[in-house]
């Protein structure tokens, strides 16, 4: 059994009506359309759509924005469906051509389990928005940095969702574009493995994504990804803040033991910030925890000192250098101590 077409809409044209035309050519027969509060002079288009067969239209009476429709979407199929193997998302303005969506389809079963991703090839298409090309890549680099996973697309919206994985990403916070971010944050917690699909990068004039908001939308979807990293944040914090305090010894102490003294404060200060992110780990992963952290305070310290004593660099300057690669062993450490091991990743082509 194919996996349940979703499409999510707001203030649909034709094309809606041409992409399942397409997808029903390519062997298709199900889809469930979210109304998310279009005008009313965009009902035609939803019945036009009921009237091929096959369709299933669920309305939101207002715009509730896109991860919404998609939550509905999710909700209504696991209820509806029971025996369905899930769902693939695809956008109602024409840019995820059929024979991706059958792409994905097949990933599906060869990956049971896991979210498929559809990946565009910006540097193959033509036509690419340069916002486009810039947004996608610094929010890669930037879900690399706070999760530890490489995406090759953090926001096609070509996926292929199995019904535990809808489950999952069901209780996710987010309502509009910034739901299909978030969800990635998700996937190292719940451990979901992620599967890629290449897919032609499709622009269609110049309106196909005016419903983004790029100020408003991005301030969401950052906001999530700041808070993401909140926890090992503050721990940095207080550890910069607890090293100014401390790094100066008491006056009469002699003046090759202010080396030892600055290293020893710089060490405290990072196994303080590491007690913070220790509160967040029950039991074992707490004995880990406080293993892995002293481990990282020694390396940070031993890193100061060398540093300081050997390059001639102030103590200030020397934390933050020492700090760049300890902060980055420090927050590896803790994913996978809070998470586990990475999920698998399988690409295709």
């Amino acid at each position: 059994m194919n996996p349940i077409i979703l499409i999510p809409a707001y203030n649909p044209d034709e094309t809606l009506l041409s992409a399942i035309e397409g997808m029903r050519k390519a062997g298709f027969e199900r889809f469930v359309l979210i109304d998310d509060g279009s005008r009313p002079d965009c009902r035609s288009v939803f019945e036009a759509a009921l009237a091929q067969g096959g369709c299933e239209l669920v309305r939101h009476a207002i715009n509730l924005g896109k991860g919404r429709a998609l939550k509905t979407g999710f909700n209504y199929i696991l209820d509806r469906y029971p025996e369905a193997p899930g769902a693939i998302s695809v956008d109602a303005d024409g840019q995820h051509p059929p024979q991706a969506v059958r792409s994905v389809a097949q990933a599906m079963e060869r990956h049971p389990g896991a979210l498929v991703l559809g990946v565009r090839q910006f540097f193959k298409g033509k036509n690419v928005p340069i916002p486009n090309l810039m947004g996608n890549t610094i929010t890669r680099a930037v879900f690399w940095l706070l999760t530890g996973l490489s995406f090759g697309d953090t926001q096609c919206g070509l996926r292929g969702y199995p019904r535990d994985v809808m489950k999952a990403f069901l209780p996710v916070q987010g309502d509009r574009f910034e739901y299909e971010n978030v969800m990635l944050l998700h996937v190292r917690i719940e451990r979901i493995d992620v599967a890629e699909v290449p897919m032609e990068a499709v622009y269609i004039g110049e309106n196909t994504s005016s419903n983004f908001n790029r100020v408003a939308d991005s301030i969401r979807i950052y906001s999530h990804l700041i808070g993401y990293a909140a926890v090992p944040l503050t721990m940095a914090l207080v550890s910069l803040l607890l090293f100014r305090e401390i790094r100066t010894p008491a006056p009469g102490w002699w003046p090759e033991t202010e080396v030892l003294w600055a290293a020893a404060a710089c060490a405290l200060s990072t196994l303080a910030g590491w007690a913070i992110m220790l509160m967040w780990l029950p039991g074992a992963k707490f004995r880990t925890g406080l293993g892995t952290g002293i481990a990282s305070a020694a390396v940070h310290g031993a890193l100061f000192a060398l540093l300081h004593a050997l390059a001639g660099w102030g103590s200030t300057g020397s934390w933050w250098l020492a700090g760049l690669p300890a902060a980055m062993l420090s927050y590896r450490l803790w994913l996978y101590i809070r998470h586990g091991k990475k999920p698998h990743r399988y690409t295709q082509g």
